[in-house]
């Protein structure tokens, strides 16, 4: 009996239980009692305290004061007998006079009382009484105490839990013991299984809980037996129509080219439906094994399945997959797999699932993917936008990277949030036609707000797909800023062209007067010169003071106009100088030169340009050069190159310090580059840029900015036509307000 007592689970959690209870209720009681006599002690001290200070201190104090030592060494001693009390002394102006007892204790209580006598109605202070008491004897006490009744209750504990473990044996293990052994025999099949007998009385109202049970369990085993017996014929009856659908769905499994098979977790068959078999391309006598069913996966995919198997089978997780496959005649598929677990009692028995060919629908969906990708990376902008909000459902990455904008912040905005010249009624007005169906698209140029603000030319191709659920309006969007741009070269190109011949024109006529002028103006000079003999002599025939009509020229400024009349021809000279040069076209002096070497001979020519008159000084501006050192010869007149490039330089310094006051910080970076088969030259600065107007007439001959007399305007015409037509180059700007200035020159490579 004692190793079941042992043995029963529920026996030692009670007894235990009992015992955990008991001790903290033990533990609580003798706390609570030893408390009550730590404070009943304490008090019987204060009480004596209390009682010497009443009723034995005067007699101490008239025996003091009569000075009869022996009566006051008497009345000590006897106090010194009661509870608890250590040590007595009557103190003196500070000396101890007399004592009884010894302190032995490190905690006391102690009480002062002063010695008063009255004489002459007058207090005379004796001396003090002091009365110590010790706490150790009172712990020990309590600690005695405290031992004597823990053990007596750990006893009484010990003996009610004993007595309780054998009733529960009795009364309970022995009943749950036989009701638990009969569950365990109990076979449904059997027809003759006994019913569980109890141990009590048979009369009903004598019956316990566990009696009430095992009458419960009784009739459970019979209604569990009868509908044991009746779910056998219905299983049996459908396993038979089972059988009977087989065939059916046999063929459906064809026709949808999906198969089932089945994994007994416990022995690892495998079973596979016809289908199954046709995918596989096995005959259907074919016997797999797990290892071999998961051969015939791509090797990249067998330890994936594997796992999800593995977890299936142990954790009973479901997983639905789609993997690559190669059937036994090495026919690449892609299958897609599905796997239900059966469990039992929360652990997985079998693995059932269905097996499926989507090699087709991949294709399908590889061509789809290819296209969207082919369109998501296009470099054209797509929109995808709805048709009655008009906000957009999907931006191509193109578009997001031209416009700056992430996909999130789209989809909260329409055509209108990036196409500034539009308004509402403006762009319902121009999509009206796909609307209405007459036209099927619409195409027209305007320009793109980027999210930084700038803008840029575009075409739009827009359409309505109505067959879509719901209709979706589809713009496919064409960056033109370049196309435009090349077509303002050919225009100015042409334009550059008819200018060129007039200027030949006008240059020729100009130079015979100019010519003549020029020539007299300098003869005029000379010839009132008193350096030359020829003037002294013929002023001496005449009898004139050459000297005096050198001084009233002076005084009258008349050398000052004829040398204004000198300078302002030979700047004619110069214009026309321009013109024909502008006109000229490209002789047979191409050499290959490094562009690089030119750029750095203009900046040397360019650093000792400094004249009063102009309000810039190369000294001052930084100069940043990047040059590609990679970059080929390249076939040019050097002389016209580095003209062009001092232009260039001169114009950038020029912007740099214009106006009242200069840039701060002047900056001049000069690179050259690679673009498209050609070599290039910019000159980029950081001064005040450029307004379209000017930018649109900057090649234009004799378009200057610069207050009259401070240019002709035919620096960059002329340097435009020998990068254009000397050279077959290519020359343009790039500028906006605030944004500085630059200017690209190109030049084919050599070959």
């Amino acid at each position: 009996m004692a190793v079941h007592l042992i043995k029963s689970r529920v026996a030692r959690r009670l007894v235990l239980s009992v015992l955990l209870v008991s001790f903290l209720v033990t533990l609580a009681t003798t706390a609570f009692q030893l408390r009550n006599d730590y404070v009943a002690s304490i008090e019987q001290i204060e009480s004596d305290f209390q009682f010497i200070g009443s009723n034995t201190l005067d007699s101490l104090v008239e025996s003091a004061w009569v000075n009869d030592g022996i009566q006051v060494q008497l009345q000590l001693e006897g106090l010194a007998n009661l509870p608890e009390m250590e040590h007595l002394v009557i103190l003196v102006d500070g000396q101890v006079a007399w004592e009884a007892g010894v302190q032995t204790s490190d905690e006391v209580l102690s009480v002062s009382f002063p010695l008063l006598r009255s004489y002459r109605n007058q207090q005379i202070t004796l001396g003090e009484l002091k009365v110590t008491a010790g706490l150790e004897k009172l712990y020990e006490r309590l600690w005695k105490n405290a031992g004597k009744i823990l053990l007596t209750n750990t006893i009484e504990i010990f003996l009610v839990a004993g007595l309780l473990l054998f009733l529960f044996h009795l009364r309970v293990s022995q009943p749950l013991n036989r009701i638990s052994a009969y569950l365990g025999d109990l076979d449904l099949d059997r027809e003759d299984m006994p019913p569980l007998e109890t141990i009590a009385s048979s009369a009903p109202d004598r019956k316990d809980e566990f009696d009430q049970v095992g009458d419960v369990i009784n009739a459970m085993t019979e209604k569990l037996s009868a509908a044991h017996r009746e779910l056998e014929g219905k299983v049996q009856e459908r396993t038979k129509r089972l059988r009977e659908s087989e065939s059916f769905l046999n063929d459906t499994g064809r026709v949808a080219k999906v198969g089932g098979w089945e994994l007994d977790v416990k022995t690892k068959e495998v079973h596979w439906t016809r289908e199954t078999y046709r995918i596989h391309e096995l005959p259907e006598g074919y016997e797999p094994h797990l290892e071999e069913a998961i051969n015939f996966y791509h090797p990249d995919e067998r330890e994936g399945l594997t796992s999800a198997l593995q977890q299936a089978a142990d954790k009973g997780i479901p997983f639905d997959t789609e993997l690559r496959f190669i059937t036994a005649k090495n026919r690449h598929l892609w299958t897609r797999v599905i796997c239900e677990p059966e469990t039992v009692n929360g652990k997985a028995v079998k693995l059932r699932g269905t097996f499926q060919d989507i090699t087709e629908r991949k294709k399908m969906e590889e061509r789809a993917t290819r296209f969207g990708r082919i369109v998501e990376r296009s470099l054209n902008e797509v929109f995808i936008f709805d048709t009655k909000e008009l906000n957009f459902i999907q931006v191509n990455q193109g578009a997001r990277t031209n416009l700056g904008y992430e996909m999130e912040e789209l989809r909260n905005m329409t055509p209108l949030d990036i196409k500034p010249e539009f308004s509402s009624e403006r762009f319902e007005k121009e999509i009206q036609p796909l609307r209405s169906g007459e036209r099927e698209v619409i195409v027209f140029e305007t320009v793109h707000k980027r999210k930084n603000g700038t803008t840029y030319d575009v075409e739009v191709h827009l359409q309505l797909m109505r067959d879509e659920t719901p209709p979706v309006f589809v713009a496919i969007i064409q960056d033109i800023t370049e196309r435009k741009h090349m077509h303002n070269l050919i225009m100015q190109t042409e334009k550059m062209m008819t200018v060129g011949g007039l200027a030949a024109g006008m240059a020729h006529e100009l130079n015979n007067p100019l010519g003549g002028m020029l020539q007299g103006i300098q003869n005029i000079q000379r010839r009132l010169s008193p350096d030359l003999e020829k003037n002294r002599v013929v002023a001496q025939e005449l009898g004139l003071d050459l000297e005096k009509i050198c001084s009233y020229l002076d005084q009258r400024e008349i050398e000052k106009f004829m040398q204004g009349i000198r300078e302002s021809g030979e700047r004619a000279a110069e214009i026309v100088q321009n013109m024909l040069q502008f006109a000229r076209k490209a002789e047979s002096g191409l050499r290959p030169e490094r562009l690089d070497l030119l750029v750095d001979r203009a900046l040397e020519l360019a650093a000792v340009d400094y004249d009063l008159k102009k309000k810039y000084d190369f000294r001052e501006i930084e100069i940043i050069r990047q040059y590609d050192t990679t970059l080929a010869p390249v076939r040019c007149i050097a002389s016209e190159i580095q003209q062009v490039l001092l232009n260039l330089l001169r114009n950038a310094a020029q912007a740099l310090y214009k106006g009242e006051g200069k840039t701060e910080h002047p900056r001049i970076t000069v690179r050259t580059y690679s673009q498209k088969g050609m070599a290039c030259i910019k000159v980029e600065d950081n001064g005040p840029g450029m307004d379209e107007e000017t930018r649109n007439h900057v090649f234009d001959p004799f378009f200057t900015t610069r207050p009259v007399g401070e240019g002709t305007g035919l620096g960059l015409s002329v340097s435009y036509f020998i990068v254009t037509q000397e050279h077959n180059g290519r020359m343009s700007v790039d500028s906006q307000p605030g944004l500085g200035a630059a200017f690209m020159v190109c030049l084919p490579m050599t070959s």
